[in-house]
């Protein structure tokens, strides 16, 4: 490993459904219609340039509804609205990456919303889902390390410095991918219960279902033992 980060903190980590990737292919840009087709011009505008300050309407929807993760660039498109690529403060998915984008009046986009009024809400509250599914309903029991990209590792000792792994990627703009917790790991739920998470995919299902898939887990493994 190159180097070593010693860090702290715990928190929230989410993506909402309405975050899109911020590598899409003219496929994916093309596949929809409503605030997808605004989305699909702001990406392929000519004139799509990097700002240093969001309107006053942007930042409000990015305090209030990402207030998980920092803008890490953002960019205007002339006459369309505006892309802000976002990361992940803290937590289990401390540094994934997004984009959200927005029209010129600083209303927020949504390449899912279209379609009938039925469907529409059906979206919604699917979104509303995806966003509790995202934030951790847990902490951790401190040390937390992470592996970066570059094999870096950036070690969590308490709930203070998540900023450092803010810091990595402000080191590394051109490594997208987000670094990966190291296992096992204990966290710990709000009734003061713990669970050692051995694997990725039982934090995926911990993020899912939380003290459901927690259950679930500790009668798999007493019924594996």
């Amino acid at each position: 490993m190159k180097k070593l980060f010693k860090i702290g903190l715990l928190s929230i980590a989410f993506v909402a459904a309405s975050l899109v990737s911020c590598e899409k292919s003219d496929s994916d840009l093309n596949s929809h219609s409503g605030d997808a087709d605004l989305i699909a011009a702001i990406e392929k505008s000519s004139e799509l340039f990097e700002i240093d300050v969001v309107p006053t309407a942007v930042d409000q929807v990015l305090k209030t509804e990402y207030y998980e993760s920092y803008t890490e660039r953002a960019f205007e498109a002339q006459n369309l609205g505006y892309k802000v690529m976002l990361r992940v403060k803290q937590g289990s998915m401390a540094g994934e990456q997004n984009c959200v984008y927005f029209d010129t009046n600083g209303k927020e986009l949504d390449p899912e919303l279209a379609g009938s009024k039925a469907q529409i809400q059906s979206r919604i509250r699917e979104r509303q889902r995806q966003r509790e599914i995202m934030r951790d309903c847990f902490t951790f029991d401190f040390p937390v390390s992470y592996i970066m990209a570059d094999d870096t590792e950036i070690v969590i000792e308490d709930d203070d410095s998540w900023y450092l792994i803010k810091e990595w990627h402000q080191a590394n703009p051109d490594i997208k991918e987000r670094g990966s917790l190291v296992y096992p790991g204990t966290v710990i739920f709000d009734d003061g219960t713990e669970l050692i998470v051995y694997t990725e995919d039982e934090m995926q299902e911990l993020r899912e279902e939380c003290k459901e898939a927690a259950e679930r887990i500790r009668e798999r493994r007493s019924n594996n033992s």
